[in-house]
């Protein structure tokens, strides 16, 4: 009875290795597959290649050429291009590029869908930036294009005329910044130094913005509203 019991113990073990094994053997069938499988999507969603970004200020009461039309300032200028992929090694039909950013306020989202291979925009962009081919038949986007890093947007301080007429007001209590003019709706607010350098940059949601996480000292605030910019001072 022990031999017999010994003999199925034996079997029982030899059965478990063996499904084991199987398993084992399936998971990296299923590694590779999945990882071929990738390979031939991106394959066949080829991506943009040298993509490019930089961009041109325009001074407070100049103006400059931007996307065709003339633009007065003070505004920013931004400037895309990129090669076109290479598409010998893919059925599917090229549409249109999706170009992304990605900063403090936007998150992945698409800025600007364009079938060209430039594009010129009256925006300045602090963050990550790449680009994306779209196709189709079948549908399917391609990996990110070589991603460009800008971290400030600098300007001329000596050029800006401080608003004499507060739009924004800085509570050093709760160290926010609180709209106090309802006249103007604010799109974005910019935080410079006097070095002109980018602290900052914010939509400006809920009419108040916190500046807990900047040294004290004084600070320039670019104001871009619905109809103009504005610039005022505060003290932190």
């Amino acid at each position: 009875m022990r031999a017999l019991n010994f003999y199925l113990t034996t079997e029982l073990l030899t059965i478990i290795m063996r499904i084991e094994l199987k398993l084992e053997l399936m998971k990296k069938s299923l590694l590779i597959l999945s990882i071929m499988l990738s390979s031939v999507a991106f394959a066949q969603f080829p991506s943009p290649q040298n993509f490019v970004y930089s961009f041109s200020y325009i001074m407070i009461d100049d103006y400059g050429m931007c996307a065709g039309e003339w633009l007065a300032g003070p505004t920013y200028c931004s400037y895309f291009s990129w090669d076109e992929p290479d598409t010998t090694g893919t059925s599917a039909s090229l549409d249109y590029y999706n170009i992304y950013i990605s900063d403090l306020d936007y998150e992945n989202e698409i800025i600007i869908t364009t079938t060209e291979i430039s594009h010129e925009v009256e925006m300045g962009i602090i963050g990550h930036i790449w680009i994306t081919a779209v196709y189709s038949n079948p549908y399917g986007e391609s990996e990110p294009s070589n991603i460009v890093t800008n971290t400030d947007l600098p300007i001329s301080l000596d050029e800006i005329k401080v608003s004499e007429n507060d739009l924004i007001y800085y509570n050093r209590e709760t160290q926010f910044i609180e709209k106090v003019n309802n006249k103007l709706v604010i799109k974005e607010i910019i935080i410079y130094n006097f070095n002109a350098k980018v602290f900052k940059r914010s939509r400006f949601q809920l009419n108040k913005l916190s500046l807990i996480d900047l040294v004290e000292g004084v600070y320039i605030i670019e104001i871009i509203t619905d109809k103009k910019v504005l610039y005022q001072k505060i003290l932190k």
